[in-house]
């Protein structure tokens, strides 16, 4: 074998190494900023009737639909919030209306 290919051999191995060990570190990054998006989006509709749609076991946009819930988000479906549709306090849009000024608004869930 010669110098040149076992140097290329080294250096292709030093390389593979490098690029598993971004790719770790990207995966879990995209794990946390995915879970800070979700936490943001909880914390911006804050309807009691809003849910994880994993959490209901909706998987796919037709049983979505089937259900009555409105996606809140974008990306796969069971990773997403959804609201009830016929939710008198939201609407649908996860934040709540204030239909009449008396009426006062209830808190955020924790």
């Amino acid at each position: 074998m010669s110098n040149r290919l076992a140097e290329l051999l080294v250096r292709r191995e030093y390389l593979r190494t490098a690029r598993d060990r971004m790719h770790d570190t990207l995966s879990v990054t995209q794990h946390e900023l995915r879970d800070v998006e979700l936490e943001i989006n909880r914390l911006k509709h804050e309807c009691p009737c809003v849910a994880l749609n994993k959490d209901l076991d909706i998987h796919d946009m037709t049983e979505q639909i089937r259900r009555g819930r409105v996606g809140l988000g974008y990306g796969l479906v069971s990773e997403t919030l959804s609201a009830s549709k016929f939710c008198p306090k939201c609407e649908g849009t996860g934040k709540l209306v204030n239909n009449s000024p008396a009426s006062p608004v209830e808190p955020s869930r924790p």
